[in-house]
């Protein structure tokens, strides 16, 4: 029976079968999902860590190198590059195509932790990660704040932008928000090097001596009347004056305050870059969507 002969004897059936393709191609239609990078496998590892102050063949001696040694020996490496500059050092391992990407993973974190002792204490922990298209922002976005009486200071702003931050994480499909260009105030210490000579102290032993002197150390137990509880010696600095106010002490014996030895203030870190709006100091916000959510609706 031709498909002619079977429109003409059966029209019910051909109109119902036409009927369920045409809901099925809609279905599809409302249900396609959209995205500038697909979902592929990525055979690409990046293992990142800083360490400031440190020169570059420090950083490749000491940190990228055992990191190198590490990993070396993991199935399914094609390739090791490694980059050491001043203050960080980053390995990216090249995998075999058929090699899983989420194991391939958790296979340099392992080997990445089991030599973290080793590697020096004033680095970072060694990040590991996976590269992905995906991971690429979606969505960039500025604030900004108007300019005259009345507008609000960096502070404030900053308080805003995080709420905001907080509010786009929570929208179904978004994977992270990221700011830019809003560094938080930190304890800086500038030291002077004649004062540090002229007292004959050495920056790594004043660097031990604060390190050893702001922590807050345990103390045992406590067991008084049936209740048992926990001490610890409270040791960190608790303001500025505090730390400017402590006492170093110095290989001849005596002790001198850190605060004649150079200046010390509470503020932001040096600019390392700007952003700017309109002519405006801004704070920017990177959004990456989930790896499995829509781009479009996702940025809608």
């Amino acid at each position: 029976m031709s498909l002619t002969e079977l429109s003409v004897k059966r029209p019910t059936a051909l109109f119902a079968i036409f009927s369920l393709l045409i809901g099925m191609g809609v279905f599809g239609y409302l249900h396609l999902g959209a995205d500038l990078f697909p979902s592929t496998n990525t055979p690409f590892v990046g293992v990142h860590s800083i360490y400031a102050g440190a020169g570059s063949k420090e950083i490749e001696k000491d940190l990228v190198k055992p990191m190198e040694d590490a990993v070396s020996s993991l199935a399914g490496i094609k390739t090791i590059r490694s980059t050491s500059a001043e203050g960080y050092g980053l390995t990216v391992l090249e995998f075999t195509m058929d090699t899983d990407p989420d194991t391939a993973v958790m296979d340099v974190q392992k080997a990445i932790d089991a030599i973290v002792d080793k590697l020096p204490a004033e680095s970072t922990r060694p990040i590991v990660r996976k590269f992905s298209l995906g991971a690429r922002p979606i969505l960039v976005l500025s604030l900004s704040a108007a300019a005259g009486a009345g507008a609000p200071s960096y502070e404030e702003l900053r308080a805003r932008a995080e709420s905001v931050q907080k509010s786009i994480e929570n929208v179904n499909g978004v994977g992270q928000v990221t700011l830019l260009g809003a560094p938080k105030k930190e304890l800086r210490i500038s030291l002077d090097r004649t004062s540090l000579e002229s007292y004959g102290i050495s920056l790594q032993s004043l660097i031990g001596v604060l390190k050893a002197s702001n922590l807050n150390v345990p103390a045992g137990l406590l067991r008084q009347d049936g209740l048992t509880r926990t001490l610890r010696v409270i040791g960190e600095f608790a303001s500025v004056d505090e730390v400017g106010s402590f006492l170093v002490p110095l290989p001849r014996g005596g002790s001198v305050p850190l605060r004649e030895l150079g200046k010390v203030e509470f503020g932001y870190p040096e600019d390392e870059g700007s952003i700017r709006m309109d002519g405006k100091q801004a704070i920017g916000m990177l959004v990456v969507k989930a790896s499995d959510a829509n781009v479009v609706a996702v940025t809608n």
